[in-house]
Formats: structure tokens, sequence, C-alpha cells
């Protein structure tokens, strides 16, 4: 005789419990017979209470709430899996480390050290989140043998790695520190072609950029100096195009860059690069030196 739902064993009933989605539905199931009621409602009232508990968690750190808020939380039954997706599905780890609450990330990993990579919906991890906000003692206790060390070679849906993240935001340290774990491609580009090193040449202030990690990468011997993303751009197209002139320098004091784009462009006031003449005339000597020093 096949069994039926009554004579499913509690566990399995807690679980079919678990697929179903809408309050109402529950209801009616532990109605439907006592067996059903005993098993299901203490259950579901706990599952509820974690779910809710959950929420708070997600709450005191999205706040900045003390971190003791948050251990007394998962003390109670928080799960700190579970996520937003109203916010890209991010867990409570990503909040913590994408605001820089070094003492709440240690909580949630001593907590639940599986936590350490976990990807949110566009693939980003925790170290991706505190290296994007250039949280460098979130970054160390995330590369901390005590807690893992997260996997730093990890990209998101972009194919954007944390020292991605880093150069982008300039953050020399935590460009260091990714570097040193030796585990980490720096000509790793994203899904348009932009290495870390062309994000660092083409970001940064608008005088200055980030001549630091620009050097820096450069100095690994690893970056590809002429490399092309998607759209045709060379780290020095960027760095021109931005105005960076420190970093234009830093590229042509390589001799190994190549000035091969037309430098007429440079001059348009609707040109390729958007330049103005009067401004960029420094800039513009510096490419035409360069050019015929090595024609």
């Amino acid at each position: 005789m096949p069994p039926t739902l009554l004579s499913l064993p509690s566990k399995l009933l807690q679980a079919i419990a678990d697929q179903v989605s809408f309050e109402h539905d529950l209801n009616a199931l532990t109605q439907s017979h006592p067996r059903l009621d005993e098993i299901l409602t203490p259950y579901i009232r706990a599952r509820k209470d974690r779910q809710e508990r959950s929420k708070l968690l997600i709450f005191a750190i999205k706040s900045s709430k003390p971190p003791q808020l948050s251990q007394l939380l998962l003390r109670d039954g928080a799960d700190p899996t579970v996520r937003v997706e109203m916010e890209q599905g991010k867990t409570a780890l990503h909040f913590a480390a994408e605001t820089g609450q070094t003492v709440v990330a240690r909580v949630l990993l001593a907590h639940q050290r599986s936590l350490l990579d976990i990807r949110d919906g566009i693939g980003q991890t925790p170290l991706m989140c505190a290296a994007k906000g250039g949280h460098e003692a979130v970054v160390r206790t995330l590369r901390s043998t005590k807690y893992g060390p997260a996997d730093v070679a990890l990209r998101d849906c972009k194919k954007r790695s944390a020292l991605w993240y880093a150069a982008h935001g300039g953050n020399v340290t935590i460009v260091q520190m990714l570097l040193d774990t030796g585990k980490i491609d720096p000509k790793c580009a994203d899904f348009d072609g932009l290495t870390p090193f062309a994000c660092a040449a083409r970001e940064g202030h608008s005088l200055y950029g980030h001549a630091e990690v620009v050097q820096l990468l450069l100095a690994t011997g690893k970056v590809q100096l002429n490399a092309r993303d998607r759209s045709g751009m060379t780290p020095l197209m960027w760095a021109a195009k931005c105005r960076r002139i420190p970093v234009v320098k830093l590229l042509l004091s390589t001799g190994q860059v190549q000035v091969d784009f037309d430098l007429r462009e440079l001059r348009k006031g609707a040109s390729l690069f958007g330049l103005r003449e009067e401004s960029d005339l420094p800039l513009l000597e510096l490419l035409n030196a360069y050019k015929r020093d090595n024609s």
C-alpha cells in the first residue's frame, strides 16, 4: 500500500511545509488533520520566529547597531544566510563588509564560517564588497586564516574580482594585500575587457588619477601595457581621455606604450576623447614628444 501524507515521517512533513509559499495554504494543511497540526504548527511557528530574527539581524547591521545585538540575534536563531532579494540578494556578511563593520563580520564568521565566500545575486562575495568600499580591516579579516582565507580569485557576473574593485577605488593598501597573496592574476579583464590596470589608469581624481595603484600594478611585471578592451581603448588612451596627466607620464616613462591613436582627435572639441584644446596642451605636448622620440 503506497504511503499517505499522514503516514510520512515528521521530518519529511516539515520539508513539505517548507515548500509551501502562502500562509493560507499552510493553515489549510495544518488544519486538515490533528496529526499534521501537532507536527507542523510548532515547526512553522519556530520557522517564522527565525525569519523575524533574521530580518532583525539584517536591520541591525544596515543600521550599524552594536555588534552585541548581532551576536544576540544569532544566538537566538537568526539565520545569517538569509538574503535580501530587493538588494541584489545580499546577506548579513555582505552588508557588514560593504559598510566596514569589522567586528560584526568577525561575529558572523565565528558563528558560520561557510559565509566567507557566499555570493549575492550578482555574484559578488563579501571580499569584493569590502574591496569596493575600501575597508582595509574587513579585507584583513576575510583574508585571515582564522576565518578563511577568502578566495581572492573569484569573480562576479561581470567577471570583476576583488582586485578590480580595489583598483577602481584606488586603494593602494588593499591592492597590495591582494597582490601579496600571489593567487590573483592582474591581467584578468572584466566582461568589457577592462583589466584592473586599465581601470586604475581611467579612474580617480580628475587631476591625479590612481597613479599609485598604476605604479603598484606596473611593478608586478604582469600587466599588459597595450591591451585593448572591447571598446578598443588601451590604458594610455583611457588616462589621456580622462586627463590623468600623472598616469600618462607614468605610462610613457615605461617606453613601451603605443601612441598609435590620432593625436589630432584630441584637439577636436567633439573628439573621441571630448577634450578641451586650451587645457590639454600639456597633455598633447607629452604625447607628441613621446611619439617623436619613439618614431
